[in-house]
């Protein structure tokens, strides 16, 4: 591989379904083992903190990699040693970037790179999760049983059946509370993986543990978890089969693997949908109960 390689990157702006170009640029550098970008916005296209996305392609299928977060300026730096193999495809295929999210963002594709990349055809693994919600509820409230008024009797066998009906809700509700927390809504959605075997991934950091249910809180002070968040500026929260997991960001080695069980993080999902090997880069999983 090369020891240095320089892309300049230019974006255009996409905001209620209208694009406007030269809206700022970036720049993709590779200084011998050193991974460097840096953004530049247009003043007047200050919108704050903004997620930050590389997108790479593999199987004609455009994939995003959440780098972390603008902190609010016009220009913004990140840096990544490239000391194993882990980042030889990170620095080599990175074909675009994207700033932002479905409603507003800034997004650009390298000269080389004859497509067209928009939020729109990049995988970010979403799911009709919400439509299946909606409809869930409107088949059970079609299903309760018509109220009844003070002067009918009614069998004590119909009453029964009634509360067996409101605790089936209950609970399929519960479950889907599980599968699709509500506050999902307020991260941004991800999917760092070449297979399909996660639902949904979304990427969160430490402070997110406080949209949580309380038991969880105690996680943001692990300090296997807030290591990874300060070496990638990123935590995975995912769903697979009515399970959800916690990801650190990480490599696969010996070391590491000992202080990700140490700290509950038990197995080693990497990116790349291959047999893992070492330096390999990935997210050390915890299933919460």
């Amino acid at each position: 591989m090369a020891e240095y390689m320089r892309k300049i990157i230019y974006l255009r702006k996409k905001e209620g379904g209208t694009e406007f170009s030269g809206s700022g640029y970036v720049r993709l550098e590779r200084w011998g083992d050193e991974l460097r970008i840096h953004l530049t916005r247009l003043a007047e296209h200050y919108f704050g903190e903004l997620p930050v996305f590389a997108i790479y392609e593999k199987n004609k299928e455009l994939y995003p990699l959440l780098l972390g977060r603008t902190d609010g300026k016009n220009e913004w730096d990140y840096c990544q040693s490239i000391d194993t193999r882990k980042m030889e495809w990170y620095a080599e295929d990175i074909i675009g970037f994207l700033i932002g999210d479905r409603d507003f963002y800034l997004v650009g594709e390298s000269p080389e790179y004859k497509r067209k990349i928009s939020y729109e055809n990049i995988h970010f693994k979403r799911t009709d999760s919400e439509t299946e919600k909606k409809t869930d509820s409107d088949s059970v409230q079609a299903e309760q049983p018509p109220e009844i008024l003070p002067e009918q009797k009614e069998p004590l066998t119909e009453t029964v059946t009634d509360v067996e009906d409101e605790t089936s809700v209950q609970l399929n509700a519960a479950s889907e509370e599980k599968e699709n927390p509500a506050f999902l809504q307020k991260m941004t959605e991800m999917y760092p993986f070449e297979d399909d075997e996660m639902e949904w991934c979304y990427g969160m950091e430490p402070k997110d543990f406080s949209y949580f249910p309380m038991e969880y809180w105690h996680y943001s002070k692990n300090t296997f978890l807030l290591q990874g968040f300060y070496n990638y500026r990123h935590l995975l929260y995912a769903h697979k089969e009515g399970k959800n997991y916690l990801g650190v960001p990480g490599q696969f080695h010996r070391r590491e693997q000992f202080l990700a069980s140490k700290f509950g993080f038990s197995f080693f999902k990497a990116t790349r949908k291959k047999r893992t090997t070492v330096g390999d880069f990935g997210y050390w999983m915890k299933e919460l109960d």
